[in-house]
């Protein structure tokens, strides 16, 4: 799990805890806080300090994609999944993710990312939009065989050895771009 994180103190150890409490799969997490200016690289590091599972890595800001690349390079994992910082997983997320991955012909999964807290107009309307917007079209390309954006809030890409080689030798390799 890789986790890029900006100013994300009150919901990043939530967020955490929800990969942590993931059924049937075993997780390693890395959280990459982007040089926030509040405590939530603090907030991760008391929580999570002491179980192996959970790394932290704090860079000067540079934006999302480039935490996210960082946090592939740190990445030991064949199935790697981002997950956006407000964004919280239900048990079996990441179980589901992974089944995909039994076929080798798989190289990425998106997720399918909804909105909990329909609370406004706000986010009413988001939760709209990912219906719409995002599903819809996600089935429609599905019938194809075909899959043209994979989201970084819920999406799991298999990274090759060859990959995780290049990347953590900071060479050319696979990169995010959001």
């Amino acid at each position: 799990m890789i986790i890029p994180a900006f100013n994300e103190e009150a919901v990043i150890e939530r967020s955490v805890r929800t990969v942590l409490a993931s059924t049937d799969v075993r997780v390693e997490v890395i959280v990459v806080d982007d040089g926030s200016k509040d405590r939530t690289g603090e907030v991760v590091s008391i929580a999570f300090g002491d179980d192996p599972r959970v790394r932290l890595v704090t860079l000067e800001n540079g934006g999302k994609a480039r935490a996210l690349n960082q946090g592939l390079a740190l990445a030991g994992g064949e199935i790697v999944i981002a997950l956006d910082a407000d964004t919280q997983f239900e048990p079996t997320t990441i179980a589901r993710l992974a089944r995909w991955f039994a076929d080798p012909r798989i190289g990425a999964v998106a997720g399918n990312a909804k909105v909990g807290n329909r609370v406004n107009l706000v986010t009413r309307w988001q939760a709209l939009e990912y219906v719409t917007a995002q599903n819809l079209e996600r089935r429609a390309l599905s019938s194809l065989n075909a899959m043209m954006v994979v989201p970084g809030a819920v999406g799991a890409w298999r990274l090759p050895q060859s990959a995780r080689s290049a990347l953590s030798a900071r060479h050319a390799g696979p990169r995010i771009r959001t």
